[in-house]
């Protein structure tokens, strides 16, 4: 083995163990921790099974709260964790939120259910007031006395007639409504009462929900507002960021700016230069003559100079238009030769191509010359002969042809010559122009450039040539006006020209020179004084065209773009450093909560601030989570809200307290001991909320006891009261019953050992009638305890039954065989030996505590056959015989085991002689009587002459099939109905199948015996559904406890289920009542189960049986 090898290809499940080990170690201790808990949640299994099917309602709500905590808690832990960076701390706060949340929720359901009964006025008549009808009264007539007094705050301060009438009849109104309909407010008044006592339970549910939603809303609005969105969103943001503070940069510098103009104004160095200019202005008011001589002069020479430089300027214009002319023909001149030269060169390459032809002809021709003159070609003579002087001429001629084609090149040829000349003449021609082209405009250039020059030398523009130089004056009083208005570089430099101008006039002018010698216009100190206004100036022109249009803002691509630009935009502005760092921060505050690239907490703050409808929608759905949490929790716990704890009671218990109070009392058995308490109750006329009645004095059974712990039980929650005029009397309320029969129907339920004992009890009521109580102490009288083997307590030796009590044991071991609580003994020695259950044995005893002994059975018990008989008088000596021979047989086979071994067929005949029976041909009849009754017999009849004289009794027959048809087209539209009936007619099925097979080996060869048995067989397998319903095989009292079985089990039993055990209810008791032997029986049986008859209403039509009868 290649120990290198192996660990090589060990080596990824190694590294991915390295990798991977807090996971799998994870992982293993989760493993661990579930093995080692494993009985813990095999009991969680169970209670989780036995809460859904005991209360489907309460565990769907405990489910939805489940899981809506688990949602609500993970989006929780999905924000905490961003918040926290923690996952393992914020799954921890997590699970203690939505622990509490959910705990909490639960405790204020509670809280309103044991809450709102408490101190409830227990008297149902209204015709007192309580507290609760005038409170709300009250609370009418402060609202309307509110609308009053708000009307006449609108109107006047006193009231008018009308106003006054209105509210006393509205307040009367609401009075009587009130007061008629108190049980509307008081529910509420209640409520609040009950959510200010558990006013802690509700400041911890809300501190947690309000903590759950906010991380919630983290989660979900980041969920829902991704990562593009959020760009996009900060883009957008900053655009009205940036927009917003790109205007309060124009704002604040525009205010600036004044402020500035008005401390320039008031500065020492304006006020200095305005006294150096109010000082000319003062001089130049007696110069206005030489001032003007000094204007026109210097307009004269302006006027002459641009004159002299605009004519050299016109002239260079004019050259120019005509070069340009001469330059268009030139042009036009080229492109017509370039056109035209590809033809020509073409023309010149075809015939190029022809001179090489005739060339290449010529070569090979003198090639031809010279092999036929050295005699190597053609005539192979050496020598200049015939055939040499032939390709000589051809030679000459092909020479010929060259020149000729030569010549004809030379033609297109001087033609590409003279075009290329003539292109290159032109192209020489065009340079020179576009020389001379370029002179001239640099002359007009010059031109304009001094005309410029002048004007500037001279300090007047056209609008000054316009002016009269006697406003001169007025025009330096504008300038210093307009500076005032709008302090600007421009304006002062205005201002300073205006003053130049006419300080250099006053100083041109003798009579002024000397006066105006230290007048200075140039600004100075005035200019540094104006330096921040000047600079504001700047930077709302650079302001103005980089960012106060839109246009510059919708240039920025992206959300970096947008605050580079805010923040180019405030460096441009030229803002003091105050300004500057406030809108600064301004930027950088807008820059940090940008969504893109800030937190997620403030990402939530923006979209709350923009307005966002995500946002609103997140944390919608953030607060309809834990709502939802915390109505499940509410309406779980009025889920589990018990009937009690609507009595009225004068504290406040919650619904597992009421309910210890009641099964404590139960016990030790909850069903039975409610059972016996219902069937203790009796119905009566409400009386101070009672409605039922318990006359514990007339009570002598063995359930006396369990009821007098019950009544006391509910005595101490306020559920029962003893009447005080008859104190054997007990009254009960509504509630307790409800109560009893929740626990009843539950214990039911739950345990199916219930549903089997009740209809154990029903089945044995019914087999040990007429006289239940003497029939029930005969079987217990026969029954004998053994040692416990598993359930089975009893034995029952059926050949040791006194033959008067043999039909009681064994049709009560048969109704106790239905349901599998009597066992037979298998040992082939031990027949007519029977085990019983000890459930049985205990359902006897109870039925016989519950029905008294009479002492009468034997004086009324049906006599079989003898001379009582009504219709012995008419038997045959051979159905007498066979009669008896039947009676005896059915003493050999005493045990309810219908599989005994089939009889020797060699004993046939001698069985038959001991019988009384001839072994002849000539008795069918008797028999027919044999077999009919040995038939039946293995079906399950006691008494088969009884069942036979049914059978022949008038239209019992056709009506009896009739209503088994009735039955199967009841299995059409049911088929659990229709497999059951199938499953029942199989067993008697086979019955009569091994009886058959037994009585065939008994008659041996015999035909016309077989004869007589197949025509049994025949008729009893065709008479089997009549047989059936027949109550002795109990094929309805089957029906009845499979079907009630199945729809305890299945929830979902439609209403057709219901009809159809009502319906087999029905017909069970009226196979009880009525006499088989009558048609008529059968017709109603017939119309209950084909739904013709109601089957709840009680037929007159009914006949009591006369089941002491036989044949």
């Amino acid at each position: 083995m290649d120990i290198v090898a192996i660990s090589e290809s060990l080596r990824p499940v190694t590294d991915w163990i390295a990798k991977n080990w807090p996971i799998l170690a994870i992982a293993i201790s989760c493993y661990l921790l579930f093995r080692w808990s494993r009985g813990f949640w095999v009991r969680v299994g169970q209670a989780i099974e036995k809460l859904a099917f005991s209360n489907w309602q309460l565990a769907l709500l405990a489910s939805t709260g489940i899981v809506l905590s688990l949602a609500s808690g993970w989006t929780t832990w999905d924000g905490m964790r961003n918040f926290t960076n923690e996952p393992l701390l914020s799954l921890m706060i997590t699970f203690g939120i939505q622990g509490v949340m959910l705990i909490v929720a639960w405790l204020i359901g509670e809280s309103f259910a044991s809450g709102m009964n408490v101190n409830r006025n227990v008297s149902s008549d209204r015709g007192g007031l309580t507290l609760e009808w005038v409170a709300g009264a009250l609370l009418g007539i402060f609202v309307v006395a509110a609308c009053i007094i708000a009307l006449s705050k609108t109107g006047s301060l006193l009231l008018s007639q009308e106003q006054v009438i209105f509210g006393l009849v509205a307040a009367a109104i609401i009075a009587l409504i009130a007061i008629l309909q108190g049980d509307l407010l008081s529910p509420y008044l209640r409520s609040t009462k009950i959510i200010i006592r558990n006013a802690v339970l509700w400041v911890m549910f809300l501190s947690c929900m309000a903590t759950s939603v906010f991380f919630s809303f983290d989660s979900l609005f980041s969920t829902i507002f991704p990562q593009q969105e959020r760009v996009r969103a900060a883009q957008l943001r900053a655009q009205n960021q940036v927009a917003g503070i790109v205007s309060d940069i124009g704002q604040t510098t525009a205010t600036r700016r004044l402020e500035q103009a008005e401390a320039l104004f008031t500065s020492e160095g304006w006020l200095t230069y305005q006294a150096e200019l109010d000082e000319l202005a003062g001089k130049a008011q007696g110069a206005q003559q030489a001032i003007e001589d000094y204007f026109v002069k210097k307009m004269e020479e302006r006027r002459s100079e641009i004159a002299e430089q605009q004519e050299r300027q016109a002239s260079a214009k004019a050259q120019q238009a005509g070069l340009q002319g001469k330059l268009i023909q030139l042009n036009e001149e080229i492109s017509r030769l370039q056109a035209q030269r590809p033809e020509a060169a073409t023309a010149v390459a075809q015939q190029r191509q022809v001179v090489l032809e005739v060339e290449r002809r010529l070569d090979e021709q003198r090639a031809k010359v010279l092999a036929e003159e050295k005699g190597v070609e053609g005539t192979g003579k050496v020598g200049r002969g015939s055939q040499w002087r032939i390709e000589r001429a051809n030679e000459a001629k092909i020479r010929a042809e060259l020149q000729v084609a030569n010549q004809r090149l030379d033609s297109p040829r001087k033609r590409v010559l003279s075009i290329d000349k003539r292109i290159s003449a032109i192209k020489a021609e065009l340079s020179l122009i576009e020389g001379q082209l370029a002179q001239l405009k640099g002359e007009a250039q010059t031109a304009g450039q001094r005309i410029r020059a002048t004007q500037l030398t001279t300090g007047l523009d056209e609008e000054a040539m316009k002016v009269d130089p006697a406003r001169v004056l007025p025009a330096f009083e504008r300038a210093k006006v307009a500076f005032r208005q709008e302090p600007t570089t421009a304006r002062l430099n205005t201002l300073q020209q205006q003053c130049t101008q006419l300080l250099g006039a006053m100083l041109a002018t003798p009579s002024t020179k000397q006066s105006v010698r230290s007048i200075d216009c140039d600004p100075k100190a005035a200019s540094e004084a104006a330096a921040g206004v000047f600079a504001l100036n700047q930077g709302m022109t650079t302001f103005a065209a980089n960012c106060a249009s839109g246009e510059n803002l919708e240039k920025q691509g992206s959300t970096d773009a947008l605050f580079g630009f805010a923040r180019k935009c405030l460096a441009d502005s030229g803002l003091p450093s105050t300004d500057t760092d406030e809108l600064r921060t301004k930027i950088n505050l807008a820059e940090l909560n940008r969504d893109d690239k800030a937190h997620r907490f403030v990402v939530t703050w923006n979209a709350f601030n923009d307005g966002n409808r995500l946002a609103y929608l997140a944390l919608a759905i953030a607060i309809a989570i834990d709502a939802l949490v915390f109505m499940s929790g509410l309406f779980g716990a009025n889920a589990i809200r018990s009937p009690l704890q609507d009595v009225p009671r004068q504290q406040p218990r919650s619904a597992q307290q009421l309910e210890s109070v009641m099964e404590a009392a139960l016990q030790p058995h909850p069903y039975e001991a409610a059972h016996a308490v219902i069937e203790a109750m009796h119905p009566i006329a409400a009386e101070s909320g009672y409605t039922q009645e318990i006359l514990l004095g007339q009570n002598n059974t063995h359930n006396r006891a369990a009821v007098a712990k019950v009544l006391n039980a509910g005595a101490t929650i306020g559920a029962v009261t003893r009447d005080e005029y008859d104190p054997s009397r007990y009254l009960i309320r509504p509630e307790l019953f409800e109560f009893l029969s929740i626990v009843a129907r539950r214990h039911y339920e739950s345990d199916k050992d219930h549903r089997r004992l009740a209809e154990l009890k029903r089945l044995l009521t019914v087999a040990l009638q007429p006289h239940v109580g003497d029939h029930a102490e005969v079987v217990l009288h026969n029954m004998h305890p053994i040692n416990t083997r598993g359930d089975l307590t009893s034995e029952v030796f059926l050949n040791e039954v006194a033959p008067e009590e043999a039909r009681i044991v064994k049709r009560t071991l048969n109704a106790g065989s239905v349901l599998a609580y009597v066992v037979p003994d298998e040992r082939p020695d031990q027949r007519g030996r029977f085990y019983v259950h000890k459930d049985l044995y205990r359902t006897l005893c109870i039925v016989a505590a519950a029905n008294p002994t009479t002492g009468t059975w034997l004086e009324e018990r049906p006599q079989l056959g003898g001379a009582g008989h009504p219709r012995s008088a008419n038997l045959t000596p051979p159905q007498k015989q066979v009669d008896a021979s039947r009676t005896q047989l059915l003493a050999d086979k005493s045990d309810l085991s219908h599989d005994s071994p089939s009889p020797d067929p060699g004993n046939v005949s001698r069985a038959r002689h001991d019988r009384g029976i001839a072994d002849t041909d000539h008795q069918p009849d008797a028999y027919r009587a044999y077999f009919e009754g040995q038939f039946l017999t293995a079906v399950g009849f006691d008494e088969p002459e009884h069942i036979r004289h049914r059978l022949a009794a008038d239209g019992v027959k056709s009506a009896a099939m009739d209503a088994w048809k009735a039955l199967k087209h009841r299995g059409l539209d049911n088929p659990r109905l229709d497999h059951l009936v199938d499953e029942f007619r199989q067993k008697p099925g086979e019955a009569l199948s091994r009886e058959y097979s037994n009585l065939r080996s008994e008659i041996g060869g015999d035909r016309a015996l077989l004869d007589v048995l197949d025509s049994v067989d025949t008729g009893i397998h065709e008479n089997l559904p009549v047989l059936l319903l027949f109550p002795e095989l109990g094929l309805i009292s089957y029906l009845l406890y499979q079907l009630e079985e199945a729809v305890a089990e299945d929830p979902r039993a439609n209403l057709e289920e219901e009809d159809l055990l009502t319906r087999l209810r029905a017909v069970d008791n009226i196979i009880r009542q009525v006499d088989l032997g009558d048609a008529t029986a059968w017709l109603q049986i017939k119309d209950t189960l084909a739904g013709q008859d109601d089957p709840n209403r009680g037929s007159s039509s009914r006949r009591t049986g006369d089941n002491s009868g036989g044949v």
